[in-house]
């Protein structure tokens, strides 16, 4: 009777864990792919950027309006890593 306690104890344990892993598993890849999706508009403001640029300057409202949807995009994002990032510390400390 001991033994089969200890070992259903021991199995409880390692369910939890198990559940712990596949949760932050979860987390991290959407942290990964939400990371993408920020490297990406990173890429499109530069782009946006560079083409002003070589139409002298930043002169025309559309760039800044372009330019502004992408940089809240982009807040919007490092906010939602941010949570997440928050989501797996938490996760990890029970």
């Amino acid at each position: 009777m001991f033994k089969r306690s200890k070992i259903e104890n021991e199995m409880g344990k390692l369910a939890r864990q198990s559940g712990i892993l596949f949760e932050t598993g979860k987390l991290k890849l959407q942290i990964t792919q939400l990371e993408n999706d920020l490297y990406n508009l990173k890429a499109e403001l530069g782009d946006i950027v560079y083409k002003a640029f070589q139409n002298q300057a930043l002169r025309g409202e559309d760039e800044g309006r372009e330019i502004e949807a992408v940089c809240i995009k982009i807040t919007e994002l490092d906010i939602s890593i941010n949570n997440l990032r928050q989501e797996v510390d938490r996760i990890n400390q029970t």
